[in-house]
């Protein structure tokens, strides 16, 4: 009886234990650093007066902002899917953003890629909408 106690306190723990994601994370993180690197290319359209104000503004997307967004859906259903689709969908920003540059770096379409972006985050399954949001909320940190 102590045996299978002791198991099945062993499969409940395992089975609770929440998921490494420190690798999905570091992953998201390395192509938004190359999105936010296309988004001060149009510095203007920001409110900055040049790229450097911006990429200040912005930031890397270092092990601070990493572990808020860790820390954001850590806990949640299954942060590992919606890391994967945030991070297609960060993928796709950067195609837009790019768009956005070899066509002048108009305001109303460099604005666009951005709320795309975010509402595609959003939209992303394996977490609550309140943490989708809270992790887009260290992107602007």
């Amino acid at each position: 009886m102590r045996k299978t106690l002791t198991l099945l306190s062993l499969v409940f723990a395992c089975a609770c234990a929440e998921p490494d994601i420190s690798q999905e994370v570091e992953d998201y993180a390395g192509e938004l650093g190359g999105a936010e690197e296309l988004v001060c290319q149009c510095p203007l359209v920001l409110g900055f007066d040049n790229a450097a104000e911006c990429g200040a503004a912005f930031g890397i997307v270092g092990s601070e902002r990493q572990e808020c967004m860790r820390e954001a859906i850590q806990d949640q259903e299954d942060p590992k899917s919606f890391l994967s689709c945030a991070t297609n969908a960060v993928q796709l920003y950067s195609v837009c953003l790019t768009t956005s540059i070899d066509d002048g770096c108009e305001q109303s379409q460099h604005l666009t890629c951005i709320d795309e972006f975010e509402n595609a985050v959003l939209q992303c399954s394996g977490v609550s909408a309140s943490a989708a949001g809270e992790f887009l909320t260290c992107e602007n940190t």
